[in-house]
């Protein structure tokens, strides 16, 4: 039996096994893409920049060898999103690697040599009109434009953080993702015990699970409240054909919530009732 020896250095920065392994010459590994396996894919990487999946900063990290896919908050729906958009096949064929010939000795591993892709310095910063036109998978659980109905209840003990806050931090990162809240409900506050909340959520870019949503949802709950999240559902209400006006109309206003953002002047009020009839009787 014979043997082949593999660096265990990694000469391209923070990438995946498939990739140190094609770097050597061994083929790929697996059969399933993973978002690092696109780290080499330009109009993949500028096409994520104009879907502000990722910024160009990272973009030019990524290229350079010094960052990865994996390392950023991407999943396979964004790569074939942005492969459709590019006029690529988001349908990814594995080569593996081949089977013994008869002129092979039985038990020796055959290389398969990897070419690497000529590199341009310059990476494309905008999408082009035709582009942008171009429309995803009509199999997607989530199509473009959906409105989407997310609840989580959440544990405080390590963050000690109220769900409206919760419900604030999420919404301002939402557009990197391709999303936008249209209107929420608190149904526990979370300051000192379990919270709970819902969100209605239009999803502008799509997904075609909606698991990958989910997880995205999911990642930035744990993210605002220490790993704290303890169960959460999503569901498509409006599978990209409502309007966000419609879906906000239908809202109905929650008065637990609307007591957490006006703190402030409640606690205004009671010290008004407590403190200024004493003042009034001595005067």
């Amino acid at each position: 039996m014979s043997f082949i020896a593999m660096e265990t250095q990694n000469p391209l920065g923070q990438r995946p096994l498939n990739l140190m392994s094609r770097s050597q010459g061994l083929g790929w590994l697996g059969a399933a893409p993973t978002p690092g396996d696109y780290d080499n894919n330009q109009q993949v990487l500028g096409q994520l920049v104009a879907m502000g999946a990722i910024s160009q900063d990272d973009a030019n990290n990524i290229w350079a060898g010094t960052a990865s896919l994996d390392d950023m908050p991407v999943n396979m729906t964004m790569i074939n999103q942005a492969l459709a958009l590019t006029g690529q096949q988001g349908a990814q064929v594995v080569q593996p690697l081949p089977p013994s010939s008869p002129s092979t000795p039985s038990g020796t591993l055959t290389v398969v040599p990897y070419t690497a892709t000529p590199s341009t310095p310059i990476l494309p910063t905008a999408v082009t009109a035709a582009a942008a036109a171009a429309t995803p998978a009509a199999a997607a659980q989530i199509p473009p434009g959906s409105i989407i109905l997310y609840s989580a209840t959440f544990n405080p003990v390590k963050s000690f953080i109220t769900a409206s806050t919760v419900i604030s931090d999420i919404a301002a990162q939402l557009p990197a993702h391709g999303m936008s809240m249209i209107s929420s409900s608190v149904q526990q506050s979370g300051i000192t015990s379990t919270g709970m909340f819902t969100m209605t959520i239009m999803d502008s870019g799509g997904n075609a699970l909606q698991s990958d949503a989910k997880s995205v949802l999911d990642a930035l709950v744990n993210q605002f409240t220490a790993n704290g999240l303890m169960q959460s559902t999503i569901a498509v209400t409006a599978a990209g054909t409502a309007s966000a006006a419609a879906a906000a109309a239908g809202a109905a206003p929650n008065l637990t919530s609307w007591m957490e953002q006006n703190v402030g002047l409640l606690v205004g009020l009671v010290l008004a009732v407590v403190i200024v009839p004493p003042l009034i009787k001595k005067l």
